[in-house]
């Protein structure tokens, strides 16, 4: 979610008015927790769309009930946040609006929410599920030409915020992308589906990483016809020249290269530009639109004594040149500098290439290292020796050869307000001998045809642009991707290159531009899976594996296994659909106000609630159905299967019960539990016994016989 959209969540009056009831209850008596149930559950009735206008007088009544520390915080702010926003409030019951966009909608899932390019996970993870792996890659080909190269590269942020991580472990939701991705590319092939009428404005992208390969994709999408310039002999930029082989297979960037080119969109490699074209030169083509896509793909220096000295290498040339199959006579025994993922792959790539004795060397702690905590483990299982808190202080040399680095002690990395402002014990000097040096420090823009095309440049000599839409300070020039806003990852790219072709497509029809440009969508309503609470808490997080390290270090081939067809299923299964089931609470609400306590839903770090509670459920339901008649998406489902009451929870068989016979027609219609609840509460003067033992048409036409007897009495 954007920080606009933030913003406009919380200035929703519905969403403050719930923010002032606390989700723990624990420091409130009895009466002023059931009343905190019951204003929570008219405020989520309002968000969904099921309020009335008497929902306004009932949050005053109840907010005037509060008693004890409730008052001050929920019953007095409520009261007051009521009368403020009268409007507002009566907007949401009336009209069914929320002037800020945010109520009776599509509310996405903490996974989508999370994925820059708000890839809709929870629809294609249960298209899987029911191995439909076409539609599966179908949905994410909406939002991403990468599925397979995504679903093998990408830290899957979608990871972090999936919520089936706080009951255990995450969803894999990155290698189920890869899975369906690479059946769908091997059986059908991707479908493009029916592509929209030529439009007759011609497009340049320069550039062809994951931010110009995918402005280029939804931009033909759209029917507009694009030529790409790329400099180098192949396209991709860092997904081919930066990540090694070993993680993305070039040939499944090949193949969802091919997808984008079967758009109509025209890729032209060795082209340089500010060499072979500029901006004029492409205008006179009948080019009228521009995006730049070019990335970082300069190694930066260190600016130490020696840096000049044959041997030393920088880390994105020599993943380029490894790329194309070029050691750039790499030594026996290697020096990599540096704690990123870059540096990683550096390391491993040289491991590969010849290096039998591989040291990377860093600022940070081990802690601290940014690289990926699996990556760094995986360096390790090849026998790269990590050396950390260590910063270079000289490269040195004979004869203009390097043969050594001296390095000093770092005390930290970064100041006390936080900045990268390393600091050192230079008495601490540490030499280590080698035959090269690998800088891998970072990443540098290679803009250097700004100034004659007056492009104006930002911070670290890349393109400034509009952070959202790509705008230049050229009119119809357009920038996304690592070249603006510095070295990020792929799906942040690919997300850069879809906002900026919803701006160039705005730009060329005159219309203004979305606000959001971009935001989470629903790819389609899938059924739920079903299986019992049992098989979905047992089923955990699978564990493809990698090839022996023995043989991975030989060669280039894919590091990962990938996943078995079970492994899919079993992963789909364990899935929440939190696309569904938005935690609003009102099923835990309405059992809760039974007095019943059996449905529990979790607080979690997300802002909203969960349900983990798939064995204990069965333990207290009663199996009365109030929960289902209150989940306003209908993810509760009460089926009475002969005698036996089934409650689902999104598909999920969280509690049974034997139905009790008709003591007049013998057929089951209610189980025990929930009769004798019925006895226990009901008012003995209108037929207790009528509505225990009888089914409900029984029951009726009993009733109806009484009062039929009463008035011939009479």
């Amino acid at each position: 979610m954007s920080d606009k959209d933030c913003a406009n969540h919380k200035d929703c009056v519905i969403d403050k008015a719930l923010t002032l009831v606390p989700a723990a209850l624990d420091p409130y008596d009895e009466a002023s927790c059931r009343i905190l149930n019951q204003i929570r559950r008219l405020l989520v009735e309002i968000k969904e769309g099921k309020g009335t206008p008497g929902h306004m007088s009932a949050l005053k009544s109840l907010a005037s009930d509060l008693t004890g520390e409730a008052v001050e915080p929920v019953g007095l702010s409520l009261l007051a946040l009521i009368e403020k926003n009268k409007d507002p409030f009566l907007e949401h019951l009336v009209d069914k609006r929320c002037s800020k966009d945010v109520c009776f909608g599509y509310q996405s899932s903490p996974c989508q929410s999370a994925c820059p390019a708000y890839i809709d996970v929870p629809t294609f993870i249960a298209l899987i599920g029911q191995g439909r792996y076409e539609e599966a890659t179908d949905v994410i080909l909406q939002d991403s030409p990468f599925p397979w190269t995504c679903g093998l590269i990408c830290p899957h942020p979608c990871e972090d915020a999936c919520l089936r991580g706080e009951q255990d472990e995450s969803i894999r939701i990155q290698l189920m992308k890869a899975y369906t991705a690479e059946i769908t590319s091997s059986s059908s092939g991707y479908r493009k589906g029916p592509l929209p009428e030529k439009k007759p404005e011609k497009i340049a992208v320069i550039g062809s990483g994951p931010s110009g390969l995918s402005a280029a994709y939804f931009l033909a999408r759209k029917g507009y016809q694009v030529t790409i310039f790329e400099k180098q002999p192949l396209a991709g930029g860092m997904l081919r020249y930066g990540i090694p082989a070993y993680r993305l297979p070039k040939k499944t960037l090949d193949i969802e290269i091919e997808n984008i080119k079967n758009l109509g969109v025209d890729i032209q490699t060795q082209v340089c530009f500010g060499e072979d074209i500029t901006l004029e030169s492409l205008k006179s083509e009948g080019f009228s639109t521009f995006y730049f896509g070019i990335g970082l793909n300069i190694s930066r220096s260190l600016g130490v004594e020696g840096e000049d000295l044959e041997g030393v290498l920088g880390g994105v040339d020599f993943l380029r040149a490894g790329a194309q199959g070029d050691n750039m006579g790499l030594g026996k025994k290697v020096i990599v500098v540096g704690g990123g993922n870059v540096a990683i792959d550096v390391a491993r790539t040289a491991r590969r290439l010849g290096g039998e004795d591989v040291h990377l060397v860093c600022l940070e702690k081990r802690d601290e290292m940014p690289a990926w905590e699996h990556e760094i483990l995986d360096a390790e299982e090849e026998g790269i020796i990590i050396h950390n808190s260590l910063g270079p202080n000289r490269i040195l040399g004979t004869g203009g050869r390097f043969t050594a680095a001296e390095f000093k002690y770092c005390k930290a990395v970064f100041d006390d307000a936080g900045r990268f402002n390393p600091s050192y014990d230079e008495s601490k000097l540490t030499t280590i001998e080698a035959d090269n040096i690998i800088l891998a420090i970072g990443q540098g823009a290679d803009t250097g045809f700004a100034a004659a095309e007056h492009i104006e440049l930002g911070r670290g000599n890349g393109i400034k642009a509009d952070m959202v839409t790509g705008e230049t300070n050229l009119p119809g020039v357009f920038a996304g991707g690592d070249v603006v806003y510095g070295p990020r990852i792929v799906v942040d790219a690919v997300a850069a290159g879809r906002r900026s072709s919803i701006a160039i497509d705005c730009y060329l029809q005159k219309k203004p531009v979305p606000d959001p440009i971009i935001h989470p969508k629903s790819r389609g309503s899938v059924p739920f899976l079903d299986m019992t609470a049992q098989e979905k808490i047992s089923l955990k997080r699978p564990h493809p594996g990698q090839i022996p390290v023995d043989d991975r270090i030989k060669d280039f081939r894919q590091v990962e296994l990938c996943f078995t067809k079970d492994m899919a299923a079993n992963e789909a299964k364990r899935c929440l659909r939190c696309d569904r089931c938005r935690g609003d609470g009102l099923c835990m609400f309405a059992c809760t106000e039974m007095g019943i306590n059996a449905l529990t839903l979790n607080p979690t770090k997300k802002d909203r609630l969960a349900f983990f509670d798939f064995a204990g459920t069965a333990e207290k339901c009663i199996g009365c159905g109030s929960c289902a008649a209150a989940c306003p998406q209908g993810n509760i489902v009460v089926n009475d299967d002969e005698e036996k009451r089934k409650i689902y929870f999104c598909g999920t068989l969280v509690a049974e019960f034997d139905l009790e016979p008709c003591e007049r027609c013998g057929t089951p219609f209610a189980p025990k539990a929930y009769l004798d609840i019925v006895e226990k509460r009901a008012d003995s003067a209108v037929g207790v016994d009528i509505e225990r033992n009888l089914c409900p048409d029984c029951a009726r036409i009993v009733r109806a016989e009484e009062i039929a007897g009463e008035i011939l009495t009479f």
